[in-house]
């Protein structure tokens, strides 16, 4: 349609062009999604915005889940593991304002209430901005109060007592909704990342090292 014409060809890459059209098909992607796919790439044509390509920030979380759920399969539990793909900063407006956020989570968890489904969750955790080099979570001070102790006990058991530090800070993020809807939930996240939104925010920027640490972390602590 228009809407996602519009959006493609704000982009001067023709191949990239072609790309997104074939996935905007393919995967059903929205106008907004598609938008989003031609900002992160570079902007669009004449714009003053650098390429933003998000590696730490978008694409670590995808990889340490996914990563994750291979090593759960592996390894049948007696509850459910439940991998879910969210990213807060899903918004029209680039500040986070209002509710011109976590539209995702908000949906998902507004929509298990409505199904009767809330009551199965019987927590959440949340791993945001994991990829950085120099990693130092803080205690999230919203988030459920024992699965905090759970997951920085556990980090200090493997050693890494200087990644999950005694220390708190709070932030609106994807776990408040589920928070909101009854749901245990805790967030694992390190906002200390001077690349954050910039053209420096690349895979030069991501650490395996990291991934694994925090991987192994909740692999342990569930």
């Amino acid at each position: 349609d228009m809407g996602h014409a519009r959006a493609l060809l704000a982009s001067p890459d023709r191949a990239f062009q072609e790309r997104l059209a074939k996935r905007a098909a393919t995967e059903d992607l929205s106008v907004r999604a598609v938008e989003e796919a031609v900002r992160e790439h570079g902007g669009g044509a004449g714009s003053d915005t650098p390429a933003t390509p998000g590696a730490p920030t978008a694409t670590n979380r995808p990889a340490a889940l996914l990563e994750l759920g291979r090593v759960l399969k592996a390894t049948p539990r007696e509850f459910t593991v439940e991998l879910l793909f969210l990213d807060g900063e899903e918004a029209v407006n680039w500040d986070w304002q209002g509710v011109d956020n976590t539209y995702g989570s908000r949906y998902y968890a507004q929509s298990a209430q409505k199904a009767g489904a809330i009551k199965t969750l019987r927590a959440n955790i949340l791993v945001d901005m994991v990829g950085d080099a120099d990693l130092r979570f803080m205690r999230e001070s919203q988030s459920t109060k024992w699965l905090v102790d759970i997951l920085w006990a556990t980090g200090k058991r493997l050693g890494h007592g200087a990644v999950f530090v005694d220390e708190s800070m709070l932030i609106e993020d994807d776990h408040v909704p589920f928070l909101q809807a009854g749901v245990e939930a805790v967030d694992i996240i390190d906002l200390d990342y001077p690349q954050w939104h910039t053209a420096q925010d690349d895979l030069e920027h991501v650490s395996a090292t990291s991934l694994q640490t925090v991987g192994d972390v909740v692999l342990h602590a569930i």
